[in-house]
């Protein structure tokens, strides 16, 4: 998911870019009672229940957008602030993906002997994938149940 730093009035907050809403969300303990607008708008959040919030009017400062924006307000959303697709947000940006294979160097030592120095796609990909796996920090909590 596309989480990034920003701030809500000022504070700093996680920021969820949410291309599967059409608002925009706040954690309610961000936001001063001044903020409230007195408006209350219904939310359907992904598991169906229909919620009543206050809605406030905040100034926002991130990746993907900046500036005042109309939020709902809600007592634990997953992340402090959840931009969702309103007018003028920033597409999120894709996670870095390694080049496909056939543009990765093929790792020393894993061509197939029965193969000769035509290696299959299977064992290419197989001994790339280890490779990374060893050598990638964000795996290394589950090396040992490989």
């Amino acid at each position: 998911m596309p989480v990034k730093d920003g701030t809500v009035e000022g504070q700093p907050a996680s920021v969820l870019r949410d291309t599967g809403s059409s608002t925009v969300v706040v954690r309610r303990s961000l936001i001063s009672d001044e903020k409230l607008t007195g408006l209350e708008e219904r939310c359907i959040p992904i598991d169906g229940t229909i919620r009543r919030t206050p809605v406030a009017e905040v100034e926002v400062e991130t990746p993907y957008y900046s500036g005042t924006v109309l939020a709902v307000c809600m007592e634990h959303p997953i992340y402090n602030l959840i931009i969702g697709n309103i007018s003028g947000a920033a597409d999120p940006q894709p996670a870095s993906l390694p080049p496909p294979l056939a543009q990765q160097e093929v790792p020393e030592g894993t061509v197939p002997p029965d193969t000769g120095a035509i290696a299959t796609a299977d064992a290419v990909a197989t001994a790339v994938v280890e490779q990374q796996h060893q050598t990638t920090t964000r795996l290394k909590p589950t090396r040992s149940f490989f």
